[in-house]
């Protein structure tokens, strides 16, 4: 049978996810460059140096659908 191919794995206390393939610690790390980047982008296209938390929080929300989608069910 096959086997669907996780991204992320469960963690083995708590809640939530850490990276178990190349694709999931691609996809961390595009995030946290993402994040690091912001104020330098927006700064680029005209926007004052701060960066607004609801765009922050947006980026994180898709991350953290992206990794229910592809991550070990969590139950």
């Amino acid at each position: 049978m096959n086997e669907k191919r996780y991204w992320f794995k469960r963690r083995r206390f708590g809640l939530g996810w850490s990276p178990k393939s190349w694709e999931g610690w691609a996809v961390t790390g595009a995030l946290v460059l993402l994040q690091a980047a912001l104020p330098a982008i927006a700064q680029r296209f005209g926007a004052q140096r701060r960066v607004s938390p609801k765009l922050r929080l947006a980026i994180s929300g898709a991350f953290v659908v992206l990794a229910l989608l592809t991550g070990e069910p969590l139950a």
